[in-house]
């Protein structure tokens, strides 16, 4: 080694199946303490066939990753550096191809006496799914300008490859694996798969441009097969309704569709609402962590800024403004400024009066809405007009007063009040304190009368949340001929009924009703067999307001009541299994521990709640086939293929156990003369089924013994000529053949002479080498015939005494399953011809048939075939014993005519 360059390398190829993609594989493994290893890390990207080929060294298991690829990697180890190159295709075999590493320690750890290991790592975990085709060794430096192209030069060699692909493509000059070829046809290795639409016509079929939907084509992959992928987001100015998830990932799928997109996107707000108040001048305080955002969704905080404040009537509760699709939602109250505190006009003349239960100087007392009560203070009088004045604060000023006071002089009567329209209602009088009484008797200075709400249609518009306000009643007085003030009270109409409230009877919804008064509040949450699918709400406060009830946000689904239905055996969840509510995921999956296996590739599924019903379950689990169904096949005359069985002549070598949905093609033993019951003689290459594929299909639940697809094809045993050749060697017969056989097939009409002297066979060169040929091969297929004639000089005879009416002039003997119809010898004497073999069906099994004349005697006896061995069943579940022997002899009593045999289930199985 010492005259050979530094470090060593090697070079492997493998096929790797599906399996590979999804889990962790490792393809060398140094075995040293530092475990030095070439990793393949299944790629994040869900794509099948696209795999991280990397390097992995050290105790701390450090990954440096290379590239993502498929079809084989080199890799150059000398004593600082670790050169790794992926490659597919020959023009990529250059030193570009791999990227170099310098990896700490590796010369001490690598030169230790030691055992590589390939396919798996040194403890025979992590090991490769699929078939290692080369690899080569060098103890010395590899050249990859040289020697890679070399080595896979050799590899197409040795597969008999005529082009190299691995794009996922079949390209001009490629060939393809599996592609409508036989197994003997197969020499390229490769994965095609069908191309997805191009880019545009898939931006065109869901209307990326009207929907303002684009890609991020520097994140995505360019190409279109299966494993590609784009990157979806919304146009500039435009923003997804899902705000936490801004892009989506669509990918070429293996069936040659793009996965349809989710995205929706949305128009963003002008300006973020902060400068939007100010450019209104709004009297709002804006925050929250979104206050400078203005994008589709965005939520912000609203309340009023200090020396403003709401209106009485309206609930001082968190309010929130949110941009849906390019405009701001409406806050849904003002902002009004405080007033100062009203003036002191002395109190010698005036007496000014608060709202009951309002206290000076606090925020109640000067803001939006509230007012002040003022009359003289007697010996002063109003000077005309209203005999007291009610002032109020209106956006940070207080109302003028109308009165004025002094010594007074006699007033003027006041006219007949006019009663308000409804739902207002007059509730007492100062001529009747307990009621309304007559308008009419009003009309001296001083009188009054109060006016209310009617309770059983609406309330005072300052109510809120509930409560009853304290200015629920305006006074309304006679002063210097006047009813002043005028009626400012606002009654507000009360909501519609319970049965009106919104989910009052709708299934799945709680309600706590309060009534249906202005500023009530009900509460609506989902029941016990619900639960809500609104975004952190799950109990939701309904306010009657201005005669109508707030729409609520609050939407229950449906719980699961149980879980879903499972077969007997076969399947178990998997992870959580008590969460039932809408939307809930249950995983289920196979079994493989009893040996269940999934009779697709989709080994999971995840079953999800929807509004009280699981998803429909599509996985199927089953055990896997057994062997003794193919065995018996194979001793039954018929030839197995299937990459599955590596040696189809040797039923020993089968699999002990074979997949669900494995398929194997089933074919006649042309080797030993069988053929499909439907052959045509005549035109042999147009049989129809010659081969048939079996699918297993698992074992089945109700009997266990079906696991194969039943073979529907009939194989039939060729037929000897040897006795019907004697006959044609008979000058007075002539035979006209017509059969298919080993060497072809022919319709001829050999003499005696050809027949007795055969020609020599022809050369198994050509498509029918029987054609040209004069002679009767030693075996013929089933359905070849022979058409027997007396020759010229020969008459028809009577086959016995008794025989009446016309003679038969001809008979025609098939070969059917292995056997010839007996010859009747309808010429005159013949010399003896051997009786065919059958075998007895009578227990008489022997009678003297004598020739008389050239024609064999009646035979009394019933003849018919052996039956074939009694099929092997399963030990574990059937017991089959022979209760009745057959008529065939000691020998053949097993399985003659009249056999009998009682097949019952073992201890522990039922029929089914």
């Amino acid at each position: 080694m010492a005259a050979l360059a530094p470090g060593w390398s090697f070079f492997i190829y493998v096929d790797v199946d599906g399996e590979t993609t999804t889990r962790r594989t490792v393809l060398f493994d140094s075995g040293t303490d530092s475990r030095f290893q070439i990793v393949i890390e299944p790629w994040p990207l869900r794509a099948i066939g696209k795999m991280k080929i990397g390097v992995q060294e050290g105790e701390n298991r450090e990954r440096r990753w290379m590239r993502r690829g498929s079809g084989g990697a080199t890799v150059k180890i000398e004593r600082q550096e670790v050169m790794v190159h992926i490659f597919r295709e020959l023009q990529e075999l250059t030193p570009q191809g791999g990227r170099l590493l310098v990896l700490k320690d590796t010369t001490a750890s690598l030169n230790q006496t030691e055992k590589f290991t390939i396919g798996c790592d040194a403890d025979d975990f992590n090991c490769l799914h699929g078939d290692v085709r080369l690899v080569t060794i060098r103890f010395r430096s590899f050249d990859p300008k040289t020697e890679v192209p070399l080595a896979v030069n050799d590899l197409n060699y040795i597969l008999g490859r005529t082009a190299i692909c691995g794009n996922g493509i079949v390209e001009p000059g490629e060939e393809c694996d599996g592609v409508d070829k036989t197994e003997a046809e197969t020499n390229c290795a490769c994965n095609c798969r069908k191309l997805c639409p191009p880019w545009g016509e898939y931006m065109e079929k869901y209307q990326f441009h009207d929907k303002h939907v684009t890609a991020d084509y520097a994140a995505g992959t360019e190409g279109r097969t299966a494993g590609d992928y784009r990157v979806l987001m919304c146009m500039p100015g435009y923003s997804s309704t899902r705000r936490y998830r801004k892009k989506e990932i669509v990918y070429c799928e293996p069936d040659g569709q793009w996965t349809p997109p989710e995205t929706v996107c949305k128009k963003d707000c002008a300006r973020p609402y902060r400068e939007e108040v100010i450019r209104q001048n709004l009297s709002y305080w804006v925050g929250g962590p979104e206050v400078n955002e203005k994008t589709h969704g965005t939520i912000v905080k609203v309340h009023c800024k200090g020396g403003a404040e709401v209106t009485i009537s309206i609930p001082r509760v968190e309010r929130t403004v949110k941009c849906i699709d390019g405009q701001y939602t409406i806050p849904g109250f003002h902002c009004e400024a405080y007033c100062q505190e009203y003036p002191d006009l002395g109190q010698m003349m005036y007496m000014v009066k608060l709202p009951p239960g309002v206290y000076p100087n606090s925020p109640e007392s000067l803001q939006h809405m509230t007012y002040r009560n003022i009359t003289c203070v007697e010996p002063h009088a109003p000077a005309g007009g209203a005999s007291y004045s009610v002032v109020y604060c209106l956006h940070g000023q207080w109302t003028p007063r109308t009165i004025v006071c002094e010594y007074g002089c006699a007033a003027a009567p006041c006219s007949q009040y006019d009663a308000p329209p409804p739902p207002y209602l007059i509730l007492r009088t100062s001529r009747n304190p307990h009621g309304s009484g007559r308008l009419a008797d009003l009309v001296s200075q001083r009188d009054w009368l109060e006016v209310g709400c009617n309770p059983k249609e609406a309330v005072p518009a300052c109510r809120k949340e509930g409560v009853d306000c304290l200015a629920s009643t305006q006074l309304i007085w006679c002063l210097a001929g006047h009813w002043t003030p005028e009626l400012h009270l606002k009654c507000i109409y009360h909501c519609p009924g319970f049965d009106e409230f919104p989910l009052a009877k709708t299934l799945g919804y709680k309600v706590t009703y309060t009534g249906n008064k202005h500023g009530d509040s009900s509460t609506v949450e989902c029941d016990e067999t619900h639960n809500s699918v609104t975004p952190n709400v799950t109990r939701e406060t309904v306010r009657c307001e201005y005669g109508q009830y707030q729409t609520p946000r609050l939407t229950c689904r449906s719980k699961c009541l149980e879980s879903p239905a499972l077969p007997r055996e076969g399947m178990h969840f998997v992870g959580d299994t008590e969460n039932n509510n809408h939307g809930a995921i249950r995983s289920i999956a196979c079994d493989t521990d009893n040996g269940f296996q999934p009779m697709t590739g989709q080994a999971t599924e995840d079953l999800v709640c929807l509004d009280g019903h699981w998803s429909p379950r599509t996985l199927e689990c089953k055990r896997g086939c057994g062997r003794d169904y193919l065995v018996s096949l194979r001793k039954a005359n018929y030839t197995l293929r299937s990459p599955t069985l590596l040696k189809p002549d040797q039923p020993g070598t089968y699999p002990m156990s074979f997949k669900p949905m494995t398929v194997v093609s089933v074919g006649c033993d042309t080797g030993r003369g069988y053929r499909s019951s439907r052959l045509d003689v005549i035109n042999p290459l147009a049989v129809e089924q010659e081969r048939i594929n079996i699918t297993c299909l698992g074992e089945s639940s109700f009997d266990p013994n079906i696991q194969w697809d039943m073979v529907t094809l009939e194989c039939a045993a060729s037929c000897p000529t040897d006795a019907l050749q004697k006959v044609g060697r008979d000058p007075r017969y002539s035979e006209e053949w017509t059969y298919a056989s080993n060497i072809g097939h022919t319709s001829i009409t050999p003499t005696p002479q050809e027949l007795r002297n055969p020609p020599p066979l022809p050369d198994a060169k050509g498509p029918n080498p029987a054609a040209k040929w004069r002679g009767v091969p030693d075996f013929v297929y089933h359905n070849s015939q022979v058409r027997i004639q007396c020759a010229e000089g020969s008459t028809p005879r009577a086959i016995n005494a008794s025989s009446i009416g016309p003679l038969a002039s001809e008979e025609i003997l098939k070969c059917q399953f292995g056997f010839c119809t007996p010859h009747l010898g309808l010429c005159g004497q013949l010399s003896a011809i051997p009786f065919p073999l059958l075998f007895v069906h009578s227990e008489e099994n022997h009678e003297e048939i004598v020739c008389l004349d050239g024609l064999w005697g009646g035979r009394t006896l019933e003849f018919s075939k052996h039956c074939d061995p009694f099929p092997m069943l399963s030990i574990e579940r059937y017991k089959a014993e022979m209760v009745k022997g057959g008529t065939g002899g000691q020998a053949f009593r097993d399985r003659s005519f009249g056999a009998e045999y009682e097949v019952t289930c073992q201890k522990g199985f039922f029929p089914s």
